[in-house]
């Protein structure tokens, strides 16, 4: 579990890296919008998963880490500015958090779950809502940035199986670098 100093020294190294990778404005922007929410949001509902206060932050970061193993492969400054946020639209709709803190022992006991899906939230697959923050705050991508960040959750599924198909390699570089840090994600949740 991270402390409330790590949780707010990563969300103070995420608002800097969108700052530098995309503009100060959109990052002053995000901040100011999103930033309390954003900064403890948890990615998933298990620890595994991302379960945890900090944990959509600190899969960010852990993803963007991973980018520097493909320097050469990609345009760099693209996977880091899709990496840092891919995932954006799991924080939840404008107002209502996607994950609240689980009240049911038996679902934290028995599954690990310490988060539940919040039946307020505006239901919209994160990807979606990714791309409407995206849009709603000025982030200029190119079109393989938003090809990546649409393809996120998979270009196995059948929605992305046309992209898929193409080769784009930015979003196969990203799919490898999540699957990189849901490995480490999972081995760190276990040990």
């Amino acid at each position: 579990m991270k402390t409330n100093e790590q949780i707010i020294e990563s969300y103070q190294k995420y608002i800097g890296l969108v700052g530098k990778y995309f503009s100060v404005a959109n990052a002053t922007e995000l901040d100011a919008a999103l930033g309390p929410r954003l900064a403890v949001a948890p990615r998933g509902i298990t620890s595994e998963e991302g379960g945890f206060c900090g944990g959509l932050i600190d899969y960010a970061l852990r993803v963007a880490k991973k980018t520097k193993l493909f320097t050469e492969l990609v345009d760099h400054r693209s996977l880091v500015r899709v990496a840092l946020i891919h995932e954006l639209g799991r924080l939840g709709d404008d107002e209502t958090d996607q994950y609240i803190e689980q009240d049911s022992s038996w679902h934290i006991e028995k599954l690990g779950q310490h988060y539940k899906y919040n039946p307020a939230c505006q239901k919209m697959a994160f990807v979606h809502r990714t791309l409407y923050f995206v849009a709603k705050f000025g982030i200029v991508l190119n079109t393989d940035e938003w090809i990546a960040i649409l393809t996120s959750a998979g270009l196995h599924s059948e929605e992305n199986r046309f992209y898929a198909r193409d080769g784009h390699i930015l979003s196969q570089m990203l799919q490898t670098c999540k699957c990189l840090s849901d490995n480490e994600l999972k081995a760190s949740a276990k040990g």
